[in-house]
């Protein structure tokens, strides 16, 4: 798409305000269409109409209902494709100029089945053409109209609140402190040019790796970690934090506290080097020790991220107690989980079925969440500090996994 066009019609949305729902539902549903998903920049166009919504033009409600039914309109369309016109698809444009999009699409569909209708609804590279596929496969509409709604439900706000929080973030206050200045710029700086960085590490280190499905996940773990630092040091997200503490202090009961005093532990050091050591040794056992190599590099990095983001936000934590360090985001202990419970779980699960690995992979994300929750009933963390600390570990995992093992 022209960038110069990209800019007149943001320019005309400014001032002809009451198109911009009709506009969120149309790039929603055109990013979801076969083959248009793949020249149209959704993602950046969805930041920047959130965030003029975002600043007063629209509610967060009516941004959400159209963004949720452009996409879900646009699977159903790419769907209806699919199931209508089956092969003679693959003699059309641009398929017949690049067959290799559809089959990428079939082997994703039959490894995953009807999930890859939601993997794909967030992973950029295949998302415009899992639908089709899905109807050329001749999956019932009935299941995918369903999984269809329901991951539209979970895409809208995860593709759109991030640019009405920026929007409104910035329409509160025009004379914002020279601190988030800096901080904004550097923000920009990093969402620039770090994916990059990172994907040309990935490509370059490893190119028998190189997959869409995993440089789709790094780009999204970071966009989801650098927001949540903006948020957070801005103090967006303050109201958010203490809706929440307020929702949990009626069951800060003393039994549940108590239990939660042992839970916490699975996020300590003392306990996540025991379970990273068990690892290494069956590793060494099984003649795979190599491929605990790359925890040279990133646990070192990971511990400096984790300081660098707590010195830098200098967050306050909700209670602090004694003998801790008063810097609230991100959750250490959760990050820390996070990047131990899910290397932990990647390193087994080629041995696993399909079924064996989402079970590993959900049981690693429900202690995760035990941990997160067990900050959060002890009052040592705010929500956005443990949301902070489960994007900066699910980084590090990703990057364990771009750094050559052999």
């Amino acid at each position: 798409m022209d960038l110069s066009n990209f800019d007149a019609m943001m320019v005309w949305l400014e001032h002809h305000q009451n198109w911009l729902g009709f506009t969120i539902a149309l790039v929603a549903c055109v990013e979801s269409v076969v083959a248009l998903g793949i020249i149209v920049p959704g993602v950046a166009i969805l930041f920047a109409l959130g965030a003029i919504a975002g600043t007063g033009v629209l509610g967060m409600f009516p941004v959400l209902v159209w963004a949720f039914a452009g996409a879900v309109i646009g699977d159903g369309i790419s769907y209806w494709l699919g199931y209508r016109y089956h092969e003679q698809l693959r003699s059309w444009w641009p398929f017949n100029k690049h067959p290799q999009w559809l089959t990428h699409g079939e082997r994703f569909f039959h490894k995953y089945g009807a999930f890859s209708v939601v993997i794909g609804r967030f992973v950029g590279a295949i998302r415009p053409f899992i639908p089709v596929v899905a109807g050329m496969m001749e999956m019932p509409p009935f299941r995918f109209y369903t999984i269809n709604i329901i991951s539209a439900l979970v895409w809208a706000p995860a593709y759109l609140l991030p640019g009405y929080f920026a929007g409104a973030a910035i329409s509160m206050d025009d004379q914002l402190p020279a601190r988030l200045w800096w901080l904004l710029a550097a923000v920009v700086l990093v969402a620039l040019f770090l994916p990059g960085i990172v994907l040309w590490l990935n490509n370059k280190l490893n190119p028998e790796k190189n997959s869409h499905e995993r440089n789709s996940y790094i780009i999204l773990v970071i966009s989801a970690l650098i927001f949540t630092t903006v948020i957070t040091f801005s103090g967006s997200v303050e109201v958010f934090n203490q809706m929440i503490a307020q929702w949990l202090n009626p069951v800060r009961l003393p039994w549940l506290v108590s239990t939660m005093s042992v839970v916490t532990w699975l996020g300590s050091l003392s306990v996540l080097s025991v379970l990273v050591l068990l690892s290494v040794l069956v590793l060494y056992y099984k003649g795979e020790v190599y491929k605990a190599k790359p925890l040279l590099w990133v646990i070192p990095a990971l511990i400096v991220s984790l300081w660098s983001l707590k010195y830098g936000v200098n967050s306050t934590r909700p209670v602090v107690f004694e003998g801790q360090d008063p810097f609230s985001y991100p959750s250490g202990h959760t990050t820390q989980a996070t990047f131990v419970l899910f290397w932990i779980a990647s390193q087994f699960r080629q041995s696993l079925s399909f079924k064996g690995q989402w079970i590993v992979f959900f049981s690693s994300f429900l202690l995760v969440l035990w941990v997160a929750l067990s900050r959060l009933i002890l009052n040592v963390h705010w929500f956005g500090d443990v949301s902070g600390g489960f994007f900066l570990g699910m980084f590090w995992v990703l990057m364990a996994g771009v750094i050559p093992e052999k």
